[in-house]
């Protein structure tokens, strides 16, 4: 399926003036957002922030877990202690997501060219 990215302008076909800046601005951004390529991208960039935010914390509140219930319950068979990635997604699975799309507007070529090229796949 192919969605057509429209530009947002008060002035109709000027664009040479525009810089690459506020050309990935002028986008809708609802558009960019569900553009397929550019979800991925925020989904890896926010999940990553998440894990090295949280990590610390998911492993502590992992291991109080299993000091309470001695593996039993999700842990049962994490005798080595050694899979946090459960609770991670768990967590992680149930979170509401905040996508930064600073990463969109501080790199605009990168994302104009995913953009303007997607037809091309």
């Amino acid at each position: 399926m192919y969605t057509e990215i429209r530009l947002i302008m008060s002035s109709d076909d000027d664009m040479d003036d525009i810089s690459m800046d506020e050309y990935i601005k002028n986008y809708d951004m609802n558009l960019l957002v569900n553009d397929e390529n550019i979800q991925e991208i925020l989904e890896d960039n926010f999940k990553s922030n998440f894990t090295s935010k949280c990590r610390c914390g998911i492993e502590i509140i992992k291991q109080k877990y299993i000091n309470l219930y001695s593996f039993y319950g999700i842990f049962a068979r994490d005798k080595n202690n050694v899979n946090w990635e459960r609770l991670f997604d768990i967590i992680y699975n149930n979170i509401e997501k905040d996508y930064d799309l600073g990463i969109v507007t501080s790199n605009p070529e990168h994302f104009i060219d995913i953009l303007e090229n997607k037809h091309l796949k």
